[in-house]
């Protein structure tokens, strides 16, 4: 039965790998979007000199600058944006400097950026934002930086996915913790009802789980079919999860719309021992 969807924020950055091959083929159809992602600062210098071709984009649409971003060149990035590159410019796909130097954790060139008045919170394809981007890969230090320019921690992408519900869905509690004290919405829904606890539940972060319960996060709230945080960990297999809810005070009563509970969920799955669990805590199928 139920299963929350996988969210993601990345989707408009899936061409970012198929561009490694398109990127090959068209290394010199823009010479200083060549020599910036080869990070050769010697060649930069050199033809920065024509100020015209300073925010050229090659055959993929991206400039010299978000390809130094990308790539973590930073000596490169520093002579292109002192010699006066677009730092807000975007990709095809919206994407700019800033969210490429996010999404790969480079966080002196997310400094750098954000100095020359990068905006923080553009959003891309998708509504993508740096501290989407940041949240969902784990960036840590990058999102620092962007928190610290204040980035709207509360920003969210088409499908009303925001940071922490991302950095919960993929197991980062680190960024969960630094989401949380910057006050970050405990309970935000995605369009199918899918909140950071039930994201973490399902794929068993139990680290994350115990993160966002010491912080307040609403037990119970449920998916669109009624689903709830203790009902996906009991299908999924997940016992430190369910313990962890149990523990919290988790209602184990809960019905979903076909009319299942936790209890009725772990022994369709076979998973006995949270059966066991559940139904010495009082759990009714």
């Amino acid at each position: 039965m139920m299963q929350a969807r996988m969210h993601t924020v990345i989707a408009v950055l899936a061409c970012v790998a198929c561009l490694a091959g398109s990127r090959r083929a068209n290394a010199q159809d823009n010479n200083l979007a060549a020599a910036a992602e080869a990070g050769n600062l010697d060649r930069v210098r050199a033809l920065i000199t024509d100020k015209s071709r300073l925010d050229a984009k090659n055959a993929d649409g991206l400039t010299p600058l978000m390809l130094a971003a990308w790539h973590g060149h930073a000596d490169v990035a520093r002579v292109l944006l002192d010699a006066g590159a677009n730092a807000n410019a975007q990709s095809p796909d919206g994407i700019t400097a800033l969210m490429y130097a996010a999404l790969e954790d480079h966080p002196e060139i997310v400094r750098m950026l954000i100095a020359s008045h990068a905006d923080v919170n553009a959003k891309g394809k998708g509504g993508v934002t740096a501290l989407l981007l940041a949240a969902q890969n784990g960036s840590t230090d990058s999102v620092i930086e962007l928190l610290s320019a204040k980035a709207d921690v509360n920003a969210s992408g088409e499908n009303g996915e925001n940071a922490l519900l991302l950095a919960s869905q993929n197991d980062h509690p680190g960024v969960v913790a630094l989401l949380l004290q910057a006050k970050a919405q405990l309970n935000p829904r995605a369009i199918d009802g899918d909140t950071p606890l039930i994201a973490a539940a399902q794929r068993g972060h139990v680290s994350v789980v115990r993160e966002l319960i010491a912080a307040g996060a609403d037990l119970n709230l449920q998916l669109a079919d009624g689903g709830t945080a203790v009902m996906v960990a009991a299908q999924n297999g997940h016992v430190d999860v369910v313990r962890a809810l149990i523990e919290a005070k988790a209602d184990l009563n809960i019905r979903t719309s076909e009319g299942a509970t936790a209890l009725a969920m772990a022994r369709q799955n076979a998973h006995w021992e949270i059966a066991s669990i559940l139904e010495g805590a009082g759990a009714k199928e």
